[in-house]
């Protein structure tokens, strides 16, 4: 892998009503302030003290898109099991003593299950900041728009690659770019209505959609969007060759200079966007080692806990099975002091050494 260096500002939630969400947990839930001290005076060691204070919660592991450069797009029928059900996750939500943050969505579309909205609504009223990615397509159904805002989501990111129907069509088959522009009008609108800012476009750059940066930011600015993320990074994924090689043909890494990045950002402010951009490639060293294993974890729609987003498939690697009452024996359990024991040591797993260099 190759060292990529620029500068550019970096997404970030609204801090002010993230901490005023945590200060609210804290102050709500004396053993969530108990557990965060201990995870703050903590070092990096096989056997942490604490419980997780993130997660990444999958509700759905399928999808109504057959995206290019999604894992998705390589199951039967788009689908990969069965879904998380809403008394299992409270159940799980319910023995999380530690959890201040929560991104729900992990490999499909979480507004596909009917009590997506509630899941959110149940976390949030537990003074959990949640924060959720959507294709868009479904907003506009059941006031999906209305009930994700209401149930006082942190943050909603909707994932949109092509300004024309053509580029988003090829990206995202499947997919009706005026369907998904209309959805977003109505949730940014309702915001508005509101007073508030919880939402997010977010666009992934390959070849397919390079020539269409700008175009890609008026179109935000049309259909109500104040903050944009352009992600720089194809990432590949474990396990699957063919998706890959087609992930590696379609990278644009290298063709992005900060020339690039500070000509967007001109434009951006001009018309009153925040522009950030992501890139996660190679963020970790045998110095600086991953912080998953010790603070976060995903829990996968048929309830198995997964090391990250990025290994995602508990086909490709799980610390086993959650079964109600029983998180704490997972957590510091032996197959999970072992992965820490391994990254601390710097006998990086096969399957976390693509986060390093």
């Amino acid at each position: 892998m190759y060292q990529f260096k620029l500068d550019f500002p970096i997404p970030k939630p609204d801090m002010k009503r993230y901490n005023e969400m945590l200060s609210i947990g804290f102050k709500n839930h004396p053993d969530r302030t108990e557990n965060y001290k201990k995870y703050k005076n903590s070092k990096q060691t096989e056997d942490i003290d604490f419980f997780p204070i993130k997660a990444d919660i999958e509700n759905v592991s399928r999808c109504n898109l057959s995206c290019s450069h999604c894992l998705v797009s390589t199951f039967p029928n788009n689908k990969r099991a069965e879904d998380l059900t809403f008394e299992d996750f409270k159940d799980f939500i319910d023995e999380q003593i530690g959890l201040v943050e929560i991104k729900m969505q992990g490999l499909g579309e979480p507004f596909l299950q009917k009590d997506f909205t509630k899941m959110v609504e149940y976390a949030t009223a537990k003074d959990i900041w949640i924060r959720t990615t959507t294709n868009g397509t479904v907003l506009h159904k059941n006031d999906n728009y209305k009930k994700i805002i209401d149930a006082n989501v942190g943050e909603i990111q909707v994932s949109i690659d092509g300004a024309t129907q053509e580029t988003q069509g090829l990206i995202r088959p499947k997919s009706d770019l005026e369907t998904i522009k209309n959805n977003c009008k109505l949730l940014n609108d309702y915001c508005d209505t509101k007073g508030i800012d919880y939402t997010r476009m977010w666009t992934v750059f390959q070849d397919k959609n390079l020539d269409e940066s700008k175009a890609l930011l008026y179109m935000a600015k049309e259909i109500g969007f104040k903050r944009v993320t352009f992600s720089i990074e194809l990432r590949e994924w474990e396990n699957n060759d063919e998706l890959n090689e087609n992930i590696k043909e379609s990278r644009i890494d290298k063709e992005i200079h900060q020339e690039w990045i500070e000509e967007h950002l001109a434009i951006a402010k001009n018309i009153g966007i925040e522009l950030t951009f992501w890139h996660a490639t190679e963020r970790f060293t045998n110095e600086n080692i991953c912080m998953w294993p010790f603070e976060r974890f995903l829990l996968s729609s048929e309830k198995q806990v997964v090391p990250c987003c990025i290994i995602a498939d508990p086909s490709i690697a799980s610390f086993g099975e959650y079964k109600q009452g029983q998180f704490k024996e997972l957590w510091f359990g032996k197959v999970l002091r072992d992965f820490r024991k391994a990254h601390i040591q710097g006998n990086i797993p096969d399957i976390c050494k693509a986060c390093y260099h």
